[in-house]
């Protein structure tokens, strides 16, 4: 389950592993105008109505970028997990910008914003020093062994031929 970064006074306490990058990139129903799009400039996105995840560590970061270009980033609201925000954008009732990992079904359609240049590391936390289950300890070696380049690419080939 994906978590914030450990913060506060006990952060020497976790140990970490990034795992991946990934860029962030819009997401409208196919039947939205924007869907003919492969990449879009952020101030495209001016006067409709976008979705924040009010969850998500890069919001701020978003946010500023949009500012930049005139754009309210919280348009239609926050959300407070992703499957609501596909839900609404199924629905056609707004557009949101979300990691491109983020599965989304047929009805949607991902599109680049060729100057939004916001990305995430997904880091691997475990406790340091305790004693894991050996299931957990193979998951750990699992996921850090774990290839994530291609289907990383795979995704931004997507983004890119939207």
């Amino acid at each position: 389950m994906p978590t914030p970064k450990p913060s506060g006074p006990n952060v020497e306490r976790f140990d970490s592993w990034p795992l991946y990058k990934e860029e962030f990139g819009l997401v409208v129903s196919r039947r939205h105008p924007l869907a003919g799009f492969g990449s879009l400039p952020i101030c495209d996105l001016a006067g409709h109505r976008l979705i924040a995840r009010g969850h998500c560590e890069n919001g701020p970061e978003i946010a500023e970028k949009l500012a930049e270009k005139a754009v309210a980033a919280h348009s239609a609201g926050d959300v407070a997990s992703d499957q609501d925000m596909i839900a609404l954008i199924d629905a056609n009732l707004a557009i949101g910008i979300l990691p491109q990992t983020v599965r989304v079904g047929d009805g949607l359609a991902k599109l680049a914003l060729s100057d939004l240049a916001v990305t995430r590391t997904v880091t691997l936390y475990t406790v340091s020093g305790r004693a894991r289950a050996p299931a957990a300890t193979g998951l750990i070696r699992l996921l850090r062994a774990y290839d994530y380049a291609s289907p990383i690419e795979r995704d931004q080939g997507a983004l890119a031929s939207a």
